[in-house]
């Protein structure tokens, strides 16, 4: 098993995907976070981002295709104190490969960093073999890997999330 680690309010959380602004949210104005670097699948939320710093948290918004490992090591190198990882990515229209590369790229170039956490968003589908969700199924066992190899891994297999939801 692998021993819990505190979160440190001072380290870096990386927020990766479609519900890293509402995450993010989430862990400033709950758990005090105030370190983040967010990788949107989309369009930075302007609006969040000024709501969070009025907060008094530090967010750096990054433009990154999470699928190029060469990319997401560069965002990655200049991360300071990363300590958490959140991936919130999914699999839409039954896209397999996004969500295992990214999911994979980010186990490797952040295993040796001495995380707290390493958070995976998954779905039910994964659990209930959906056709074309077989994404999901290798999120759901990396988790279990990272945690074989002693570090933090963790899968969140969610229901649907609607738009109003995030």
């Amino acid at each position: 098993p692998v021993e819990q680690t505190a979160w440190d309010p001072d380290g870096t959380v990386l927020i990766t995907g479609d519900q890293a602004g509402h995450v993010a949210r989430h862990l400033v104005t709950g758990r005090g976070m105030r370190n983040l670097l967010l990788l949107p699948t989309g369009a930075p939320d302007e609006t969040l981002v000024d709501e969070l710093t009025k907060l008094g948290a530090k967010v750096e918004v990054a433009a990154c295709d999470l699928t190029d490992r060469a990319a997401l090591a560069e965002v990655l190198a200049d991360a300071p104190a990363l300590t958490v990882v959140i991936h919130t990515a999914g699999a839409p229209d039954g896209d397999t490969t996004s969500l295992i590369a990214s999911s994979w790229h980010l186990h490797e170039l952040t295993r040796d960093r001495g995380l707290a956490a390493f958070i995976l968003y998954s779905s039910v589908d994964g659990l209930m073999g959906a056709a074309r969700r077989s994404s999901y199924a290798f999120v759901d066992a990396l988790a279990v890997h990272r945690r074989d190899e002693g570090l933090p891994g963790l899968s969140l297999a969610w229901g649907e999330i609607s738009a109003e939801d995030a």
